[in-house]
């Protein structure tokens, strides 16, 4: 598992991004308007220095729309002078704007998605996760705000002698602070549960056809995506004296469940070498006696799975190994009790793929290796 930590933080950025607009309010309500407005554009402005600056890759669609509203506020400006602006009737103008340019940016999100998943190719899960991040935040936020300005509409409804300070400033203002104390507490325990669940995530690299790596994609998305993605995957056969060990596939195996294989396959993970893979697996299953040897790759590919296979053997010859898998549901199969079962549905369509080759190479070899010499 890769800990993606770089990739966790921009998922932040969203919520983050709602900042000045609550500086706003705040400014709005404890001091002068001029003084709010220009609090929140000197916060904005530092946002979005932060937005397409350092997270210029993974840029926060919350913060442009709002940087977007901003500006709609202050051209309004030209028609509505300062002069007149009460501070109610200025915060409520913002809020108009904000669901006006978060409805329009659900009207057209889907363009945006589409042009980012274009755009980024294999890695483009992790983008395509901090762009619905942003959706997330915008859809609560607005379902905020549209919830305070039908309050502040029913209020304004009520008779005029019930409008007093005390109730304007709890309407206009005390009222948006909790549903956006609300908003931002929710958004921030979300945040934590969503990087701990990517933290844990384990990511596959997307290879050619050559075995260059291309991107990433975590592997629960790829595993509901059948032949989508070309991933590398390990599997090493064990051999002793001319036999192969088998076992059943596990039952959460993505294809071939339950039929006859090596006990031994994983998937290569991304930023892990050949090498590196190949040790931590024979390292997992305690073996750790012998090397193993590199025989060929294949592509495989069935409308559940596409794999670039990477087949290795490994030679199974220390006591403490072989009682370790006699222990074991598998068992050590000769070439003759392969051979016998072979197009009957008993073994891998993988292992049916690989054996000729084995056969015709470790085994012999091993075979002959193992021989006793004659006098």
């Amino acid at each position: 598992m890769e800990k993606l930590n770089k990739n966790i933080y921009p998922l932040l950025t969203p919520i983050l991004g709602l900042f000045p607009a609550v500086i706003f309010f705040v400014m709005n309500f404890f001091f002068s308007y001029n003084e709010a407005l220009l609090g929140s554009l000197v916060t904005f402005a530092l946002f979005f220095l932060i937005d397409t600056i350092i997270l210029k890759n993974t840029p926060s669609y919350t913060i442009r729309v709002l940087v977007g509203v901003f500006i709609c506020f202050i051209l309004l400006q030209l028609v509505y002078p300062f002069d007149y602006i009460y501070k109610n009737e200025a915060s409520i103008m913002l809020e108009v704007l904000f669901v006006v340019g978060f409805s329009i940016f659900f009207q057209i999100k889907g363009f945006f998605r589409e042009k980012i998943a274009r755009k980024i190719k294999g890695s483009k899960n992790i983008k395509v996760l901090h762009f619905d991040s942003d959706v997330y935040v915008i859809r609560t936020a607005l379902f905020v705000i549209s919830t305070h300005l039908l309050i502040v509409l029913v209020y304004h409804l009520l008779p005029s002698e019930l409008h007093t300070s005390f109730w304007d400033a709890t309407i206009h203002y005390i009222i948006l602070f909790i549903l956006l104390c609300f908003h931002f507490i929710f958004e921030f325990f979300r945040f934590h549960k969503l990087s701990n669940k990517i933290s844990e995530e384990s990511w596959l690299p997307i290879i050619n056809e050559h075995g260059a790596v291309q991107g990433r994609v975590a592997w629960s998305v790829s595993k509901n995506l059948g032949d989508k993605y070309l991933h590398p995957i390990i599997r090493i056969a064990l051999i002793n004296q001319g036999k192969i060990y088998l076992t059943e596939r596990p039952d959460f195996f993505i294809s071939q469940r339950n039929k006859l294989d090596y006990p031994l396959e994983s998937y290569l993970l991304y930023g892990e070498s050949l090498d590196d893979g190949v040790k931590n697996l024979l390292g997992s299953n305690n073996l750790i006696h012998s090397e193993a040897r590199y025989i060929f790759r294949y592509n495989y590919k069935n409308i559940e799975t596409n794999r670039m296979i990477y087949l290795y053997s490994y030679t199974v010859n220390d006591d403490e190994e072989l009682e370790s898998l006699r222990e074991k549901t598998g068992r050590f199969w000769t070439s003759k009790q392969i051979e016998e079962n072979l197009n009957t549905g008993l073994f891998s369509e993988y292992f049916e793929k690989e054996y000729e080759l084995l056969n015709n190479t470790v085994l012999l070899a091993d075979r002959l290796m193992n021989k006793p010499i004659e006098k």
